[in-house]
């Protein structure tokens, strides 16, 4: 169960990582979110943004205060790792002891 627990973390925060970065590039290349692949971006990442958005608010309308990447992206990242490990432990977790059982049965 240990494996598993660090495996579904070590899965989602790379999970988080990518859709960041694949956000934060489809926005710098293409300068647009009325792309299709972008939609379902910011739904799988939407634990993050509401987490970020309470954690750090943006003070003053046309400022960046209280909204600096130091601050809000860990925030965000974390939680869709985190949403993203709890999700994916039970999926990995049962493929480790299907695997693991049909190890057992070929000795």
């Amino acid at each position: 169960m240990k494996r598993s627990v660090l495996l579904s973390i070590a899965i989602g925060t790379g999970l988080a990582l990518l859709f960041w970065f694949s956000l934060e590039a489809s926005d710098a290349v293409f300068q647009s979110r009325l792309l299709p692949w972008v939609l379902p971006l910011i739904y799988v990442q939407d634990v993050g943004f509401r987490v970020a958005a309470r954690l750090f608010p943006c003070q003053m309308e046309g400022f960046d205060i209280g909204c600096e990447a130091y601050k809000r992206l860990p925030a965000f990242v974390g939680a869709n790792a985190l949403t993203y490990s709890i999700v994916l432990l039970p999926v990995i977790h049962s493929w480790r002891r299907r695997a693991a059982s049909k190890k057992a049965e070929r000795s």
